[in-house]
């Protein structure tokens, strides 16, 4: 339990106020108290940690489940709006930022995420699929289906729109135009 959290400590750059630390420690001791052997202490151990992940949940925005099983330095970069499923497979050097959903589909099957992604802000990865080593996936991404190794998937930017308001010059000489007739009007 040492171990991991002085790797965790590393991971998230030395900093005690890192809300991600956090959540991750949480994680990380449920984990280890759910591998006890000995059954009083590990029921023990489990009601400290449901406090924990209860209080972790209000303070840090993050919901990680000790039943999803993260690999090796985990990085949560904007710790927030971060949901894991526990049913959840995460390989080793992945890094999240906030409002990621990690989640079931509507049979509980959940994604497995292998070394090495990246996920975005405000990306969902859902279902029963599997994201290769080293891909990419962007801000707002929604991911159903397989993603190959070293990919990178984003959404499609807005296509530009023409702008239909008129110019500000035109603007201003109607507002003054306006300011004369009613000067004109009023005298």
């Amino acid at each position: 339990m040492l171990s991991a959290i002085r790797t965790e400590y590393r991971v998230h750059g030395r900093n005690l106020r890192d809300p991600g630390l956090w959540a991750m420690l949480t994680y990380r001791f449920g984990v280890w108290a759910r591998q006890q052997h000995f059954a009083p202490c590990r029921w023990i151990l489990g009601k400290i940690y449901g406090c924990l992940a209860f209080l972790s949940v209000i303070l840090t925005g993050m919901k990680v489940d000790r039943g999803a099983r993260i690999g090796n330095r985990f990085r949560v970069l904007h710790a927030g709006g971060i949901f894991i499923s526990n049913r959840a497979v995460i390989g080793d050097d992945v890094i999240v930022m906030h409002n990621v959903t990690i989640g079931v589909d509507p049979l509980g099957r959940a994604p497995t995420i292998h070394d090495g992604v990246f996920i975005g802000p405000g990306a969902c990865i859902l279902g029963h699929i599997q994201v290769g080593a080293g891909s990419r996936i962007g801000p707002n991404a929604v991911v159903m289906q397989d993603i190959p190794e070293n990919t990178i998937v984003t959404v499609p930017a807005p296509t530009k729109m023409p702008n239909l308001s008129p110019p500000v010059s035109v603007v201003k000489i109607n507002r003054i135009r306006r300011m004369e007739d009613g000067a004109a009007s009023g005298s």
